[in-house]
């Protein structure tokens, strides 16, 4: 026998609106609220009503971008839906990225590997000034136009980036709430600006990964007597460094907990 919300969704099928379009906008929002992004996409294109619905905020929040080829016009759609999480992770952006403000409530930011034109992602960066974790791993940007102070900033991934200088150095080390940073991979610093990098970190500054930088021993010795708030350490591949710099590590860094000093010039006896 059948049950009667059956009989009742053939009977509305029959007709110009289906049972779905009866639901209140609660209720289809909720539903929205499964589905992938391309299904969202899809789906505003039904009805104006649906792609009012669509466009609430709730939906965007979270956008997973991984990997894809994306339109430099979606990334402006969701930025102003409020998106606040997006990760681009090596995807590839489309065309030139118009926005029609300066600033969006974003707080995490993964470009790692992310490909675009010229100025595209300086751009994306410049107008999330609300920014609380940003990744631009293996990326090669204009240092000039990436950084103004983002005073919300904690979580700072570099490793691999390309075309650090004092000026970005500067800006970055200005963010006075970052508590973890990644500086991997950056054998070609030069002593000035490594030397610059320890003697300006934040002071709260908790994890720190400074793998396979031209680190010495006076470098790690001036940085952990600057930042006694660190809890995990990363040195390895620094082939300066040796037992001296345990030795300061051991009389400076009291709340260390993790600490990978791993393929450097250091004999544990």
């Amino acid at each position: 026998k059948q049950p009667k919300l059956t009989v009742e969704i053939l009977t509305d099928l029959t007709m110009d609106k289906t049972l779905f379009d009866h639901l209140p906008d609660e209720v289809q929002l909720k539903i929205f609220k499964f589905l992938e992004t391309k299904d969202l996409i899809r789906c505003a294109q039904v009805s104006k009503r649906t792609r009012r619905i669509c466009h609430d905020e709730s939906l965007w929040e979270k956008v997973n971008l991984y990997e894809k080829v994306v339109p430099s016009e979606f990334i402006a759609q969701i930025l102003e839906n409020g998106c606040k999480y997006i990760n681009l992770r090596s995807a590839k952006i489309v065309g030139a990225l118009k926005l029609s403000r300066k600033n969006y409530n974003v707080k995490y930011l993964n470009l790692n590997h992310c490909t675009a034109d010229i100025g595209v992602l300086e751009k994306l960066i410049s107008s999330c000034k609300s920014l609380q974790k940003l990744s631009l791993a293996s990326l090669e940007l204009n240092s000039s136009a990436v950084f103004f102070p983002h005073q919300e900033l904690q979580t700072l991934d570099l490793d691999a980036f390309k075309g650090l200088d004092l000026e970005l150095m500067t800006n970055i080390l200005s963010c006075e709430k970052l508590t973890d940073v990644s500086f991997r991979f950056h054998r070609h610093l030069s002593d000035d600006l490594v030397q610059y990098l320890v003697e300006n970190l934040p002071r709260n500054i908790e994890k720190l990964s400074l793998s396979a930088i031209g680190l010495t021993d006076e470098h790690v010795k001036t940085l952990v007597k600057r930042c006694k708030k660190i809890t995990d350490l990363e040195l390895s591949k620094c082939g300066n460094i040796t037992e001296d710099s345990l030795t300061s590590i051991v009389e400076h860094a009291k709340q260390l907990v993790k600490l990978n000093v791993s393929d450097a010039s250091i004999g544990i006896s």
